[in-house]
């Protein structure tokens, strides 16, 4: 019977959907020339699944950090 298989956790995430963003977006700021704008939020909520507050989280961290 398939309800007898054993369920098997996926593997444990090596990095946060927080953490993919800042990176991310350090080498989006690391490759921008000046002018350049980075993603809107629409779009990074898409791409990487995150929420805005997410967002709002990762920009505030690297704005802080300068």
């Amino acid at each position: 019977m398939e309800n007898d298989k054993p369920i098997i956790p996926p593997p444990p995430k090596t990095e946060t959907k927080y953490q993919m963003l800042r990176v991310e977006l350090m080498q989006i700021i690391a490759r921008s020339k000046p002018g350049d704008r980075l993603p809107s939020y629409s779009q990074m909520m898409e791409k990487y699944n995150v929420t805005q507050s997410t967002i709002d989280r990762v920009i505030n961290e690297l704005s802080y950090a300068g």
